[in-house]
C-alpha cells in the first residue's frame, strides 16, 4: 500500500482572486533519466515539481513491455516517487514506467507520457584518452573497485606508471598523486609491462625493475608508493616479474621473476619468493632455464592459499608446477614441445581442477596456430580439452583466466585479424564442461587491442579495451 497524501479531504481552494491552478504535476527529475542507455544500480525514482495523490492504478512498470510486479512508496511531502520491483530486473532489458491515476493536490492529472531507459548487459564504467605511446591494464580489488594502469613511454628506456581508480558515483576515474617511473631496456615488448595487482586492503602492489636492474615490489600507502622490502636483484631489465595475492585474510604476497644470469658461468630461470611482512623468503631453489627463453607466463593461487606458475621451459613444452611446503612439483606438460606458446593464463576453477586458456603457434612469429581451453583434474593427470577449440587465429595478448565464482571462471582475450577472419574480442564464461560467449558485450567501433580482464569481489567480471583515442572500462551488469 502506497503512502500518500490523505485523499479525503476536499483540495485546497484558490485564495480570492487566485488564477486556478490546472497544470497537473510534472517530473523535475528521475532516476533512471528517461532514454538512459547505460543504467546501473539504484532505486526507480521520481520527482515531482509539486505534492502528488495516487490512486489505485497510479503506475505500472513494464519489462521489455511486460508488465511486472512493484511496490510504490511516496515521500512523507508527496513529492517523491519510489517503485521497487518485487524480482530483479535481469539485463538486458528496456524497462518503461508509464503512469495512470496519479495527479496533484487540486485533482489536475498527470498527462506525460511514459518514461523509459535500458540495463544494458554491461555497462560502461569510464573511459580515459589514450595518449600516443601509452599502454594499459585493468585489475580490481575487494568489493567492487576498479584500478586502470597506465605505461607512458618517457624516453627510449624509460616508462612512466600512473594508476587510476575509478570512482563510484560519477564512473570517472581519479589518478592516484604520485607515479612510478622505471627503466626497461629499448625493445621491451608492451605485453611484458608489470601488472598492477590490488591487495586484500584494496591498495595497489606493482613489481618494476630499476636502472641497476634490481626489482623492487611496490605497495600504494595513501599517499605514496613504498617498498614492501629491499629490493633484490634480478639481472635483466627485460625479465618478467609477476605477483600474487593468496585469497582470505592472510592477503600472502608471491613474487614469481626471471633471472637472466651473466659471467662465466651463468645459471638463468625463475625464482619465487614469498613475502613474510617483512622480508622476502626463497620458495626452493632457482628453477634453471636456458636464457634464449622467456619462460614465465602466470603465477595464481588456490583457495587454500597455494602458489601455482605456468612457464615454459626450452625444447620440453609449457608446464604448470605448484608449492607442496617443501619444492615445487610439475603437472604434465600443457603443451608438446614441439610448439610455441605465444600466451598463456592459469586459474583454478572448483579448488580441484586447474583450467588454462593457451594460444600456440609453430613458430614465434608464424602459424599454423592452435588455441586451446584446457582442465588438468590431478597433478600427473591429462590436461583435457573443454569445450570446443577456439578458432585457429593469432591469438592476441593478453590472455585473462580468472574465477568468477560458483565454479564459473571468466577468459578474456583477442584473436588478430587473418585475411578469412576479422580480428574479435572475447568474453568467455567456462565451467568444467565447456564454455559459452558471453552476449551484450559492445566493443568499441575502431578498437586496436584488449587493455586486460579483472573479476572483482563480487565475482563481477571486468575489461578494458582501447581504441586509438581512448581506453574504455566494461563492467558486467548482473542484475
Amino acid at each position: 500500500m502506497a503512502d500518500k497524501p490523505d485523499a479525503d479531504k476536499p483540495d485546497a481552494e484558490e485564495p480570492d482572486g487566485a488564477i486556478p491552478d490546472e497544470l497537473g504535476p510534472q517530473i523535475l527529475s528521475s532516476w533512471p533519466i528517461n532514454g538512459g542507455e547505460n543504467t546501473v544500480g539504484g532505486p526507480i525514482q521520481v520527482k515531482f515539481t509539486e505534492p502528488v495523490k495516487l490512486g489505485a492504478t497510479a503506475t505500472q512498470l513494464l519489462v521489455d513491455g511486460t508488465p511486472v510486479a512493484a511496490t510504490t512508496k511516496l515521500s512523507e511531502d508527496g513529492t517523491v516517487l519510489d517503485i521497487v520491483p518485487i524480482a530483479d530486473i535481469l539485463p538486458p532489458a528496456k524497462v518503461s514506467v508509464r503512469f495512470g491515476d496519479i495527479s496533484d493536490l487540486h485533482g489536475n492529472p498527470r498527462i506525460d507520457e511514459p518514461f523509459t531507459w535500458t540495463v544494458p548487459r554491461w555497462f560502461h564504467a569510464g573511459s580515459l584518452p589514450r595518449p600516443e605511446d601509452t599502454t594499459f591494464r585493468v585489475a580490481s580489488g575487494p568489493g567492487d573497485a576498479i584500478f586502470l594502469s597506465r605505461f607512458t613511454a618517457t624516453g627510449p628506456d624509460g616508462v612512466e606508471l600512473t594508476v587510476f581508480k575509478v570512482g563510484r558515483n560519477d564512473f570517472g576515474f581519479e589518478a592516484l598523486p604520485v607515479t612510478v617511473r622505471f627503466n626497461l631496456v629499448t625493445g621491451f615488448p608492451t605485453s611484458q609491462f608489470p601488472e598492477v595487482r590490488i591487495d586484500n586492503s584494496g591498495a595497489p602492489v606493482v613489481a618494476i625493475y630499476d636502472h641497476e636492474d634490481k626489482i623492487h615490489v611496490l605497495r600504494w600507502s595513501g599517499a605514496q608508493w613504498k617498498d614492501l622490502a629491499p629490493p633484490m636483484m634480478a639481472g635483466e631489465r627485460n625479465s618478467r616479474a609477476l605477483i600474487a595475492i593468496a585469497p582470505g585474510d592472510s592477503g600472502k604476497i608471491t613474487l614469481a621473476y626471471e633471472v637472466r644470469g651473466t659471467g662465466p658461468s651463468p645459471k638463468s630461470g625463475i625464482r619465487v619468493q614469498e613475502y613474510d611482512g617483512g622480508r622476502w623468503l626463497a620458495l626452493g631453489p632457482l628453477l634453471e632455464q636456458s636464457t634464449m627463453a622467456m619462460p614465465l607466463k602466470a603465477l595464481v593461487f588456490d583457495e587454500q592459499g597455494i602458489p601455482t606458475m605456468a612457464w615454459e621451459k626450452l625444447f620440453d613444452g609449457a608446464t604448470t608446477m605448484t608449492w607442496n611446503g617443501t619444492g615445487w612439483i610439475a603437472s604434465s606438460p600443457v603443451v608438446s614441445s614441439d610448439l610455441v606458446t605465444k600466451d598463456m593464463s592459469i586459474a583454478w576453477g572448483d579448488g580441484h581442477s586447474l583450467f588454462s586458456v593457451v594460444g600456440l603457434s609453430q613458430g614465434i612469429e608464424t602459424g599454423p596456430y592452435r588455441n586451446r581451453v584446457l582442465r588438468l583434474d590431478a597433478p600427473l593427470g591429462t590436461w583435457n580439452e573443454v569445450g570446443a577449440a577456439l578458432p585457429d587465429v593469432p591469438l592476441g595478448r593478453p590472455v585473462t583466466l580468472l574465477p568468477a565464482g560458483a565454479g564459473h571462471l571468466f577468459a578474456s582475450f583477442a584473436t588478430q585479424a587473418t585475411d578469412a577472419i576479422p580480428a574479435k574480442f572475447w568474453a568467455l564464461d567456462i565451467t568444467k564442461t565447456g564454455w559459452s560467449e558471453m552476449t551484450g558485450l559492445e566493443i568499441p567501433p575502431g578498437w586496436t587491442e584488449s587493455a586486460g580482464a579483472a573479476v572483482d569481489g563480487r565475482g563481477v567480471p571486468i575489461v578494458a579495451v582501447t581504441t586509438k583515442d581512448e581506453v574504455r572500462v566494461l563492467r558486467l551488469n548482473r542484475k
